[in-house]
């Protein structure tokens, strides 16, 4: 006689790692919106820290409270991790202190644009993000398809959207034009969520790397249980 087993919901944290709680919002609103039925994922943001992440300094001071969030998970922990902010920082540090599986949103996003598009663009917020970025999409082996470039909004008004939807609508509309690219990736969590009004509007994909991560990290953590 066979038998069917249920497998255990998939536990999972992302972590908005500034303070921001409109920031953690756009990233619950992108959660919801790519989640597996037997997904079970929790958001959150540190309670202290800085507000938007732009500086070396913001990095490292938000970097500890990200580890002090994991840490205090580690009695009954996740089974995955994912850090909503595209420099990705702090994931081989939270790997390492759970031994669980982290995605930062920025690898998943590129992974994910890459996999669509021959070319695609990345559209940030703040243009001192550009640089950090154009150094990631060497480290995810992206910098031969894809450009980058800034809305010079603040993460912020990012989050708000309605203020700052001129700005972002002419940087997307220039890498469409300008840089000929086939998709976007949205470069900011405070732009997550977005993704799919942004498509209907520009009639080109737009990837959004929280969503990307969360359907990331349900697969790795089946693979996990496989072995």
């Amino acid at each position: 006689m066979q038998t069917s087993s249920i497998s255990p919901r998939r536990r999972i944290l992302v972590i908005n790692p500034n303070t921001n709680p409109e920031v953690t919002a756009r990233v619950r609103l992108a959660v919801d919106g790519s989640a597996r039925f037997d997904s079970h994922i929790e958001v959150v943001n540190p309670l202290e820290g800085p507000f938007s992440i732009v500086t070396a300094q913001d990095r490292e001071t938000a970097k500890e409270q990200v580890l002090d969030i994991a840490a205090k998970t580690m009695s009954d922990p996740f089974d995955a991790y994912i850090l909503a902010c595209f420099d990705d920082f702090a994931v081989d540090e939270v790997a390492f202190a759970t031994g669980r599986v982290t995605i930062g949103m920025c690898e998943a996003g590129m992974l994910a644009a890459s996999r669509i598009a021959p070319t695609f663009s990345i559209v940030t917020t703040v243009k001192s993000a550009v640089q950090g970025i154009v150094e990631l999409t060497k480290k995810y082996e992206v910098d031969k398809v894809s450009l980058v470039r800034a809305a010079d909004i603040s993460i912020e008004d990012a989050a708000a959207f309605g203020q700052t939807s001129e700005c972002l609508d002419k940087a997307i509309q220039s890498a469409i034009d300008d840089d000929h690219a086939q998709a976007i990736l949205l470069g900011s969590g405070a732009l997550a969520g977005y993704g799919d009004e942004l498509s209907f509007r520009f009639g080109v994909p737009f990837v959004d790397g929280v969503s990307e991560a969360v359907k990331l990290a349900e697969q790795r953590i089946v693979l996990s249980r496989n072995y």
